[in-house]
């Protein structure tokens, strides 16, 4: 019988930490002798802990979202008074963890973009996922939230959350790019003008277009 070799878990994190960078950077294509030779380890090794490199490539998206987990600090967003503050502070703060975490988050959106160089059944795999990841997070933002807002009678409580999740996710974006294209803009005191942009669309949300 073989003896199987222990398991050095140092080296395994040494090989995913440098999967997690390989994949941000190149995508998919990046090949498993550039992650092997950034670990410090032989191509084998790297086999020997991944069966293959869709397993690795999934299990480095995983430890995206396990990091995010652990160093995203949620009363950032549950402590807003209200719907508008929650979307400023989520982005500034994304804008802000994005900068902290930048492997992370690029692959991460890799994932979100089901770029074509990743085989398409473990594209799809990677994206449920991630899917599944971040809306359990919004949905936890969101519900506390909605506790706040006094609906009308008779309305579905989850077809609104369903709706508030689909906006604040559109604003989301687009306070992302109006962050990323002013990077003089660090503070909330600094936002008036994105703020205003903000209620406009809530007050749509909340009051409808028809008079």
């Amino acid at each position: 019988m073989v003896k199987r070799l222990k398991r050095d878990p140092a080296k395994e994190d040494a090989i995913l930490q440098a999967a997690l960078a390989a994949f941000a950077q190149d995508g998919y294509p990046a090949s498993t002798e550039q992650i092997a030779q950034a670990a410090g380890v032989s191509k084998g090794s790297v086999f020997r802990y991944f069966e293959n490199k869709a397993v690795l490539f999934e299990a480095a998206v995983k430890q995206a979202m396990e990091t995010l987990n652990i160093v995203t600090d949620l009363s950032v967003w549950k402590n807003s008074e209200d719907l508008v503050m929650m979307v400023m502070r989520a982005s500034q703060y994304k804008k802000e963890l994005s900068h902290q975490y930048p492997n992370e988050f690029a692959l991460l959106l890799r994932v979100y973009l089901k770029e074509p160089g990743i085989p398409e059944e473990l594209r799809e795999e990677v994206s449920q996922i991630y899917t599944d990841w971040s809306d359990r997070l919004i949905d936890d933002l969101i519900t506390g939230l909605l506790d706040k807002l006094e609906l009308r009678p008779g309305l579905d409580h989850q077809l609104v959350q369903d709706y508030l999740l689909l906006a604040i996710r559109m604003m989301m974006v687009d306070i992302q790019r109006y962050l990323e294209e002013r990077p003089e803009v660090k503070t909330i005191d600094q936002m008036e003008e994105l703020i205003k942009r903000v209620q406009a669309t809530m007050d749509l949300f909340e009051h409808g277009i028809v008079k």
